[in-house]
C-alpha cells in the first residue's frame, strides 16, 4: 500500500510540473517556424525518406502559431506562398493543429527559442519528424 501511495504521490507531482511548464511551452512555440528537414519513415517496411527545405522559394514551407490559437501554415509554389489556415491546441508536449480537411497530431521533441522538432503520425500509418527554425 505504501508503494502505491508513493507512486501516486510522484505522480501528482509530475503532473503538477508538467502544468507549470505549459504556459511557457506555448509562449515559446508562438511565431514563426521555417522548416529544414523532414525524415518520414515507415515501421512495417524500415523504409526511410529525407527531404530539405529552403526558407524561400521553391521546396520552401513555414508554420506560424499565434497566441490566439490560431495557425497558417504555408508551402512555396507556382512563385508564391500559398496559405492553409487552421486551428491549434496544446496539452503537455502534444500539439494538435486543425484544418478544414482533417488534423494532424503531433509530440513536440524538442523546443528551444530556435528549434522545433516533432513527430507526427501520417494517415498513411508512417511517422515524420519535422525539424523546425525561427
Amino acid at each position: 500500500m505504501l508503494a502505491f501511495l508513493l507512486a501516486y504521490v510522484g505522480m501528482c507531482f509530475a503532473a503538477c510540473s508538467e502544468d507549470a511548464d505549459l504556459p511557457m511551452i506555448k509562449e515559446n512555440i508562438q511565431g514563426t517556424w521555417y522548416m529544414v528537414n523532414e525524415v518520414s519513415f515507415d515501421a512495417e517496411t524500415t523504409e526511410t525518406e529525407r527531404e530539405t527545405f529552403k526558407r524561400e522559394g521553391e521546396l520552401a514551407m513555414r508554420f506560424t502559431l499565434r497566441s490566439n490559437g490560431s495557425c497558417m501554415t504555408e508551402e512555396f509554389y507556382d512563385g508564391q506562398w500559398n496559405p492553409t489556415a487552421g486551428t491549434y491546441q496544446m496539452t503537455g508536449n502534444q500539439l494538435v493543429v486543425t484544418y478544414s480537411k482533417g488534423s494532424d497530431n503531433s509530440v513536440i521533441e524538442t523546443l528551444t527559442d530556435r528549434r522545433l522538432v516533432v513527430l507526427t503520425r501520417e494517415k498513411d500509418g508512417s511517422w515524420s519528424r519535422r525539424f523546425y527554425t525561427r
